[in-house]
């Protein structure tokens, strides 16, 4: 029932009510069932009873199905296409879907003038039992033979002829209804890129032997143009947080290209579980409504939890965050970490559009505690404490759609503690944080990003260079520069089957008074983020961190769980590789279990795609530890390893 108690209605829900009804007793069988409607006398407050009356009949069982007329395929392999089978209920509807099957298996391979009859029903003196006959006419294979078009004015017959390559629809081919509808779709789509949305385009067949020559006849139809943009189902979030992403304006050109890169844009706000286009006809014969239908998510989220690394041990969580604050498209958060190895404070502010600009800002604030292991061979395995507190601002545009610049600034102190009774290396170490322990660092980057979508892509790629430099501007004591590169790409195989390459590449280096780089600010592999199966710290590369780094990961990713076209719930299976050097001429190209070979991971896991926070669960194991480390390994982490 989708009417209830309370609810306004109309005759025209009531019907659709007994249409829906209808169709639920014919999957279990009832075909026969007759239901109707009564609407009781009106009351003082307007409200009427609604009687609905069921004659459910017998149950309907199929004794018989027999299929005539085939000759190239034996009948069994026909039944067996079908979900129309003996001895199960009879469902009108299963049956309509089991003719167009049929249909689609002989279109599909050759036979073009294939044919099929409307099945015939015959019930049994009692109404219990049916025997099913249906009549085929195979006919003849065919093979492509001349493809012309005819109506076309606006685009050239060259440009529609690639078309026909690349859906490999060309002469001397199999003729094959699946390629013919997927030409018919590009050639509507090739016109509505520009405008053109009530272009026909259909196929006229002529027949030569065992070839089959076919006419597309176009009838091009006015370019169609946008006279209004409306804007529904947001009930939170401002209209201006919206039409800021819609790249079309009233006036333009329907080019439904165009169209579906806003939709594509305002569904990457994260904000909405689903962005229907609407076009709406206004009687005017080359103007058109456009809409856009949101369905609004929950953007917010609290959380409050507690969790257990090897690197942190236990640690307690409670996390505010919300990425649409006010409803303005602002991102506010606010984060507690308490734990045994781990005190965290972290509140961040990001305004996408700055004062309306294409510019958008972030900013947070941070105090962080971590005790951080450490070995050496003299030493033996001990532990230190870093504590950074310090903030970062940041400024981004977008350029050319696809293009982002980024600049940032942040200024930190940074203190390592506990670490009194450390000789040789540590000692130089403790010199940096008690004297060199103020970072003022500048960072720019560009990012070109082409993911068809954000949260959850399936093409597309992303590529990105960053360079930090540490000077001594507002008292900054440390001076080192840093360039990071990183690759992704995503592939989709079939379905929603994913494949995913990721590359990290990344060096760092002193300059002037500081002769190394401190520890803090080196390279470390490992843990959930580059190569999974090894510890954060100290199972790759030098204990202390290393000055060159590489990270290389390969994902494959497919659902589990889809809801509203939206993948919920995924499985994943990886491989990763990488490694962490003090010099470049310390890197060995070989797998292998000392610090300067590359090490490998592999494991597998499961992705939760909470709206704007997606949480990955992985097990991951190591192809190349040390005697006595830990060879598997869990990881409980928020974000995407390849953003």
């Amino acid at each position: 029932m989708t009417i209830s108690k309370g609810d306004y209605f109309t005759e025209t829900q009531l019907n659709e009510q007994v249409k829906s009804l209808l169709q639920l007793y014919g999957e279990e069988g009832y075909s026969q069932a007759k239901i109707n409607y009564y609407i009781g006398k009106e009351d003082e407050k307007g409200r009427s009873p609604i009687t609905f009356y069921i004659e459910e009949g017998e149950k309907i069982v199929i004794k018989k199905v027999s299929i005539f007329g085939t000759r190239v395929f034996p009948e069994k392999k026909i039944k067996n296409l079908m979900e129309t089978k003996e001895k199960k209920v009879y469902s009108p509807e299963k049956l309509k879907d089991d003719v167009d099957k049929i249909k689609k298996f002989y279109k599909d391979r050759g036979f073009a003038r294939f044919s099929i009859s409307k099945p015939y029903v015959i019930y049994d003196d009692k109404n219990k039992n049916i025997t099913i006959l249906i009549f085929i006419y195979e006919g003849n294979k065919y093979k492509l033979g001349s493809i012309t078009f005819s109506g076309n004015v606006l685009k050239k017959t060259k440009d529609l002829q690639k078309i026909l390559k690349q859906n490999k629809f060309i002469k001397g081919e199999l003729y094959s209804k699946k390629k013919e509808d997927a030409v018919l779709e590009a050639i509507q789509q090739f016109y509505a890129d520009d405008g053109y949305l009530k272009v026909l385009a259909y196929p006229e067949y002529t027949y030569e032997g065992d070839k089959v020559n076919i006419e597309f006849k176009i009838s091009e139809g006015p370019q169609i143009f946008i006279r209004k943009i409306f804007i529904e189902g947001n009930r939170r979030t401002k209209d201006f947080v919206i039409r800021r992403e819609i790249t079309v304006k009233e006036g333009d050109p329907f080019k439904l290209t165009n169209v579906r890169e806003s939709q594509r844009k305002i569904f990457n706000l994260g904000f909405f579980s689903d962005v229907q286009i609407i076009p709406t006809d206004t009687h005017i014969p080359d103007k058109m409504d456009l809409t856009f239908e949101v369905t609004e998510q929950q953007t917010g989220m609290l959380s409050l939890g507690a969790g257990y690394s090897s690197q942190d041990r236990f640690v307690g969580t409670l996390q505010v965050s919300e990425t649409n604050f006010r409803g303005m498209g602002q991102r506010l958060s606010a984060l507690v970490e308490y734990g045994e190895r781990r005190k965290n404070y972290n509140i961040s502010f990001t305004e996408p559009y700055l004062f309306g600009k294409n510019l958008s800002l972030t900013a947070s604030i941070y105090d962080i505690t971590r005790t951080k292991e450490y070995s050496d061979a003299v030493l033996g395995r001990d532990v230190y404490d870093e504590h950074k507190r310090g903030g970062r601002l940041g400024f981004g545009k977008k350029i050319l759609k696809i293009y982002r610049i980024n600049f940032s600034y942040s200024y930190e102190d940074v203190n390592l503690l506990n670490i009194e009774d450390w000789d040789t290396y540590m000692l130089d170490q403790k010199d940096y944080a008690e004297k060199r322990g103020r970072i003022s660092k500048f960072g720019f980057g560009t990012k070109r990003d082409t993911r068809d979508f954000f949260w959850d892509p399936e093409k597309g790629s992303i590529q990105e260079i960053s360079f930090d430099i540490a000077t001594g501007l507002f008292g900054g004591q440390n001076f080192f520069h840093r360039q990071t590169l990183q690759t992704s790409h995503f592939l989709k195989i079939v379905w929603h089957l994913v494949f995913v390459f990721n590359f990290r590449a990344g060096a760092v280096h002193g300059y002037g008074s500081t002769k190394d780089v401190p520890v803090y600010e080196r390279f470390y592999v490992g843990g959930g983020e580059s190569v999974r199966g090894y510890d954060y710290k100290g199972d790759i590369g030098p204990s202390e961190g290393g000055r060159f780094m590489n990270v290389t990961n390969f994902e494959l990713k497919f659902p589990l769980v889809r809801e509203k076209k939206q993948t919920v719930l995924q499985w994943a299976f990886f491989f990763d590789f990488g490694g962490c050097w003090n010099d470049i001429k310390d890197l060995k190209w070989s797998f292998g279990q000392t610090e300067d070979n590359f090490k490998r991971g592999w494991g597998m896991g499961i992705r939760f795609k909470i709206p704007a926070f997606p949480v990955r669960l992985d097990w991951a194991r190591g192809l190349d530890h040390r005697p006595g480390e830990e060879e598997t390994q869990w990881y409980f982490t928020i974000g995407d390893i390849f953003w």
